[in-house]
């Protein structure tokens, strides 16, 4: 007879095996998942600093060949590209800045429940479910005089239901002590959200900045809408125009300002590099912006989306 304690650890045997099993084929999928997604970054910036003569040869694979930094040099002195950078860092910062300005206030109203505010949050959660289509908006942008200009872009960003949603939530999940303590103090409500609930609330702050931050460095369908001008063109819509650049047939009459840019570098770069090199200027300032808000990301998510 097998007694009961070598028929537990046999037991717990078997089940730290498959647990170790499981762990071991999690860890093999997951670095099968970030291979997937790390190459393409790794070897675009390969072929970005690396010659043209590697990168035609087809020897580019996960680090550069030939190290080179001439094509950087190139689209650094683009005219085209300073205005797309400067155009996107504009609408990006100043988008940002106005939605978390409306977005936390609404935030902060609702979590104060002022006057109607069942009614008024269910038509935010109305837009979140419905829109008017893109022809209404359309129209709408040429009839307010908004159309080829950057607001087109930064306007209709300037609240999310979702973000406000969160920031709500969140702004209840604060002490309900101190906000009483500011009251019997004798500050109004615009003194207590900006003096004491926005420096209490940096995870939200954080969380929402990075949200809004990525969607308007990202900005690109918008931009192809409603900016028509050459001079307003964001950094994703020069980036579209250099990568398929290579499928166009030009004529060299016609040829806007960035194309006759781009052709002159092809004469002396391949477009394979200025693809490679436009593609990481546009990706690595977003990325780079990510660990100084990360350690409040987490946070701020989990906070703002378990108290209804």
């Amino acid at each position: 007879m097998v007694s009961n304690d070598v028929v537990v650890l046999r037991n717990k045997k078997s089940r730290l095996v498959r647990n170790t099993a499981f762990d071991y084929f999690n860890i093999f999928i997951m670095v099968l998942f970030c291979i997937t997604i790390l190459y393409p970054f790794i070897n675009t910036m390969a072929k970005s600093l690396s010659s043209d003569q590697a990168i035609m040869l087809g020897r580019v694979f996960l680090w550069p060949v030939n190290l080179s930094t001439q094509s950087y040099i190139y689209v650094i002195e683009s005219t085209t590209f300073y205005y797309a950078l400067r155009n996107t860092v504009y609408i990006t910062v100043v988008g940002t800045c106005l939605h978390l300005i409306v977005t936390l206030s609404a935030g902060f109203a609702f979590a104060r429940q002022m006057f109607g505010h069942k009614v008024l949050f269910l038509l935010v959660l109305f837009t979140m479910f419905f829109g008017g289509g893109l022809i209404p908006s359309f129209l709408l942008m040429k009839a307010v005089g908004l159309y080829d200009t950057h607001w087109a872009i930064i306007l209709p960003g300037a609240f999310g239901a979702f973000n406000m949603i969160l920031a709500r939530n969140y702004f209840q999940s604060l002490p309900y002590e101190v906000i009483e303590s500011a009251k019997i103090d004798g500050c109004n409500d615009l003194r207590m959200f900006y003096r004491i609930v926005i420096p209490m609330s940096k995870p939200i702050v954080a969380t929402l900045a990075l949200f809004v931050m990525v969607g308007f460095w990202n900005v690109f369908m918008a931009g192809v809408i409603y900016l028509q001008s050459p001079s307003l063109l964001t950094l994703q819509m020069y980036v579209r125009q250099v990568v398929y650049q290579s499928r166009l047939s030009l004529d060299s009459n016609t040829l806007t300002q960035m194309q006759q840019e781009i052709v002159d570098y092809s004469n002396t770069l391949s477009l394979e590099s200025i693809k490679s090199v436009v593609l990481m200027l546009a990706t690595i300032p977003i990325v780079c912006v990510y660990p100084f808000l990360q350690k409040y990301f987490v946070h701020g998510v989990n906070l703002g989306a378990v108290k209804g």
